[in-house]
C-alpha cells in the first residue's frame, strides 16, 4: 500500500489542505480522488511524497 495525498482546489495553482489515503495503486486513487469529489469545475490532485503525481482537470486525469 502507498499514502497518497489528495487535494480538491480551485486551479492547479491553490493551495489547500488535502487528506492521506491509502491505495494500492495509482489507479485506484485516482477512482478513490474522483468519488471524494465535492464540486463541479475544481481540479483534483494527487501526490506522493510531496509530490505532485497526477492531476485531473476538465474530466480528464493528466499523469507527471
Amino acid at each position: 500500500m502507498t499514502t497518497y495525498m489528495i487535494t480538491e482546489k480551485q486551479n492547479l495553482q491553490s493551495t489547500r489542505d488535502g487528506f492521506c489515503i491509502d491505495s494500492a495503486s495509482l489507479r485506484d486513487a485516482k477512482t478513490k480522488a474522483t468519488k471524494s469529489q465535492f464540486f463541479c469545475g475544481t481540479v483534483l490532485t494527487i501526490e506522493e511524497d510531496g509530490a505532485l503525481i497526477a492531476y485531473k482537470k476538465n474530466g480528464v486525469w493528466n499523469d507527471l
